[in-house]
């Protein structure tokens, strides 16, 4: 008996069969190649590659990838480990050099937009390295990183200057006036810079990170003169560097960030430089007019004459012959030429120091007060200090004999919203706190906070202060501060016990990160 034919025909009359068979044709491979190259540009390179097992039709479609990222993650197996052995390092360094020769003999070199690699390589593999840079100039790409160095930042941070390891010296002559407009993100890391005077620059370049670099001051100041567009500056552990000079009258330079440059001893800004962010020793600030610096971000390591060699180095303020100074502790500031504002445009501080010093040699927190008069349109104050020596909290009992300095009135009608932490109940913290208080008619909250937010975690085990530290602060911050506070603006933040304690610090470090943005 003949089987009953499955009715195939829909309710509004349409053949079922059909129907679908129209539908599977539209597959992802039918899709235009430069939506393929944009789905699949979406994966890592490796990733990209395995996609050419799934058809004919899939062989090529990775070759058309925009974003190829050649670093340890995708190049190299998992349980790989570079440093076993000198043997196994050059092996590893043979095996990512052919892999990455492979796939860029295999790529078609068109949209590209980002190619990094980043792997321990030396000079001994510059014909490698220089092969794709001339790659990187063929296909047009609009960003380079070059990171030569398989190591964490606290590894660079660390490691001393050693002139006898060969660097791979980045290939400037590769670059001419064509091709070298191409580039608008370059990041250099590990390498030897030596600009050669007839280089033509980056003409097109407006984000530029330089990190552990070999590089004398002439050849950064060649450099940038040469990146006429550039708009974002990086300087990370460039231990040979002596002074940064990003003055050049026709940058366009608007955000600068300089870290951990053991050598550097001055900065020159940019009149038209907006941000600034600035971790390490105490430098020179050196300008020849007034900066447009809207937002500052400084972390002081080594704070001993941290503030006294900062505020005594600002833009404008190195004193004249026989000047009127005040002596604070020893130390000497300059008051006639900080009168006149030097930081017009500046609307945010965020201040970080790490005191080591003694008593004795210990910087006057209370000297921040003379930044605040440099900027009178200031609106925003963040100050984060760890005070690890000499911990003297002020007594009332101590009015008699040790009275609390006052500076002359200075009006900061702008300032809205200040935060102090690590504040340990130190007089002069105390004092700055009063003057904030004193000099700001439109502040409307001023917290105060005992805990230290900028405390590394690898050092809370070694330096993380006794409990009654903090308490000594919250009881001194809320007798001297909250208690007399006729506004009601201040707020101090409870201490947690010991056992909290940590997680206290963390909770209010991203609470600081949150505030920056």
């Amino acid at each position: 008996m003949a089987k009953r034919k499955r009715k195939t025909e829909h309710l509004d009359g349409t053949n079922v069969k059909n129907r679908n068979s129209r539908k599977s044709k539209t597959q992802l491979r039918d899709l235009p190649m430069d939506i393929l190259s944009s789905i699949i540009s979406r994966l890592q390179i490796n990733e990209a590659i395995r996609t050419s097992i799934l058809s004919r039709h899939w062989n090529h479609v990775w070759c058309h990838h925009t974003n190829l990222n050649f670093v340890w993650s995708t190049m190299m197996p998992r349980d790989s480990n570079l440093y076993s052995s000198p043997a196994v390092k050059r092996c590893k360094q043979r095996v990512f050099i052919k892999r990455v020769d492979d796939v860029l003999l295999q790529h078609s070199g068109a949209g590209v937009e980002h190619i990094s690699i980043h792997f321990d390589l030396d000079g001994s593999h510059t014909a490698d390295v220089n092969r794709w840079i001339t790659f990187v100039i063929g296909s047009k790409a609009k960003a380079l990183s070059l990171r030569l160095l398989y190591h964490a930042p606290e590894y660079l941070l660390e490691r001393e200057v050693d002139d006898s390891i060969e660097l791979y010296s980045f290939p400037f002559q590769l670059f001419d006036a064509g091709n070298g407009s191409h580039l608008k993100f370059l990041l250099l890391t590990s390498i030897l810079v030596k600009v050669p005077a007839d280089f033509e620059g980056f003409t097109k370049l407006k984000k530029l990170y330089l990190c552990d670099l070999r590089i004398a001051d002439e050849d950064l100041q060649h450099l940038l003169s040469k990146c006429s567009l550039l708009e974002f500056l990086s300087v990370t552990y460039c231990k040979t560097i002596i002074g940064l000079r990003v003055s050049h009258p026709a940058s366009h330079l608007e955000q600068l960030e300089v870290a951990s440059c053991s050598s550097l001893r001055e900065i020159e800004l940019n009149n038209d430089l907006t941000i600034l962010e600035y971790r390490g020793h105490p430098i020179s600030f050196i300008s020849n007019g007034n900066p447009c610096l809207t937002n500052i971000f400084i972390k002081l390591s080594q704070a001993d004459t941290s503030i006294k060699h900062l505020f005594t180095e600002l833009p404008g303020t190195l004193r004249p012959q026989n000047a009127p100074t005040s002596g604070f502790g020893g130390l000497e500031r300059d008051i006639s030429s900080i009168r006149h504002p030097q930081f017009v445009s500046l609307r945010s501080l965020i201040l970080e120091m790490d005191i080591f010093a003694p008593p004795r040699t210990k910087p006057d927190v209370l000297d921040v007060a003379y930044l605040l008069q440099a900027a009178p349109f200031i609106e925003r104050l963040e100050f984060h200090m760890f005070v690890r020596y000499g911990h003297k909290p002020y007594r009332r009992e101590h009015a008699n004999d040790i009275e609390l300095r006052s500076l002359s009135l200075h009006p900061h009608p702008h300032l809205k919203a200040v935060r102090i932490t690590g504040f340990f109940g130190h007089k002069d913290q105390l004092e700055l706190a009063f003057y904030i208080l004193a000099n700001s008619p439109k502040l409307e909250s001023m917290v105060i906070d005992p805990t230290v937010v900028i405390l590394n975690p690898r050092d809370e085990a070694l330096y993380l202060p006794d409990d009654c530290v903090f308490l000594d602060g919250y009881k001194i911050a809320t007798e001297f501060l909250r208690d007399t506070d006729e506004r009601h603006v201040v707020e101090v933040m409870s201490i947690c016990p010991s056992t909290n304690i940590l997680m206290s610090l963390r909770k209010r470090l991203l609470l600081s990160h949150r505030l920056k943005k």
